[in-house]
């Protein structure tokens, strides 16, 4: 469900009392334009839940993001639940009877049309289009759960890939990569090719469909370590977030390819962390600043320059343990 429905439902559904009350905030009142009430284990009334449509609190004892942006009614609950950001969506939607995963029932036209013109121009349903909707986790039994050796003799062990359940469709020869999102729910396979791709056989595709756009891989596996970091890399694959696995590095997401979509930015906002965009050699600067102008005025944003040239064509900065060392090191940059 995007935030801004939930929001909608929130208001119009006069909720907001039953969400503090549920979070065991106390002495709640209702001011007009405001609520007030007191955090669960505080005694005076510090919290203030505003009724405009950001629904925006101030907590006035506690700093309740880590990037000090302007908080709304979901960074309270992230915080005294101590959970994330989907997680609290998830916990309104129960409070509210609604399905978390739930999309508008009517596209508009204009939509429609544009929706059209894609799959005329292309031959095929765009995977962007696809609902956001958890499949049968067991789907994943249909696959070979063991890693492969290509990506063994890459540098990401069978160790790394099986934590990230990679896993092998023998019929199509592909490598199953299972995507899950920040609930941990299976939304999707996408598949590599084993071996050369051809006309017949792209080197990805998507065995089981999913909606990219709406998700940030490896936010699920790597959510605790970034829970507790102040940085945010945001890689372009899902090969890239194991590589830094394998290099220790976990505060790690992808998305899925050099754009970015708006949900994702959401996202990663509310991480509270600060993101460092690590994307592959061929995304140039001016694209780097693009992807950084849709945050939000007041979020910094940083990303990684290769000036020394040490990537080759289409390498990625963590395709090498002792280049991406140095380029971590020395040439990170702010671009925002």
């Amino acid at each position: 469900m995007d935030i801004r429905d939930l929001k909608e439902e929130i208001l119009s559904r006069e909720l907001i009392p039953d969400i503090l009350s549920e979070l065991g905030c106390h002495h709640i009142s209702d001011r007009g334009g405001y609520y007030s009430c007191a955090n669960p284990d505080g005694d005076a009334r510090s919290v203030v839940v505003y009724k405009n449509d950001y629904i925006g609190c101030t907590n006035y004892t506690r700093q309740i993001t880590k990037n000090g942006r302007s908080a709304d009614i979901f960074d309270l609950i992230s915080y005294v639940r101590d959970c994330t950001f989907a997680e609290a969506m998830q916990f309104v939607c129960e409070l509210a009877g609604l399905d978390f995963y739930s999309e508008p029932e009517e596209v508009p036209e204009s939509l429609q049309l544009i929706k059209l013109l894609k799959e005329m121009s292309t031959g095929d349903e765009q995977e962007d289009e696809v609902p956001l909707r958890p499949i049968p986790a067991e789907i994943l039994n249909y696959y070979l759960s063991y890693g492969n050796a290509m990506w063994e003799r890459e540098g990401i062990s069978l160790e790394t890939q099986n934590e990230f359940r990679i896993s092998y469709d023998a019929q199509s020869n592909y490598i199953a990569i299972p995507i899950f999102s920040e609930l941990g729910d299976l939304l999707g396979i996408k598949g590599r090719y084993f071996g050369e791709p051809d006309e017949y056989h792209p080197r990805f595709l998507y065995l089981e469909p999913c909606n990219k756009s709406r998700v940030l891989y490896g936010y699920w596996q790597n959510k605790e370590y970034i829970k507790n970091s102040t940085q945010l890399i945001v890689v372009e694959s899902e090969k890239s977030v194991l590589k830094l696995a394998e290099y220790g590095v976990r505060n790690v997401v992808a998305t899925g390819g050099k754009t970015i979509s708006k949900y994702q930015v959401e996202l990663i906002i509310r991480t509270g962390c600060t993101p460092l965009l690590a994307m592959d050699e061929d995304v140039h600067e001016e694209e780097l600043r693009a992807i950084a102008d849709m945050f939000m005025d007041g979020i910094s944003v940083y990303a990684i320059m290769d000036k020394d040239n040490l990537l080759g064509p289409k390498e990625s900065p963590m395709d090498n343990r002792e280049t991406w060392s140095q380029l971590y090191k020395n040439h990170v940059y702010k671009i925002k």
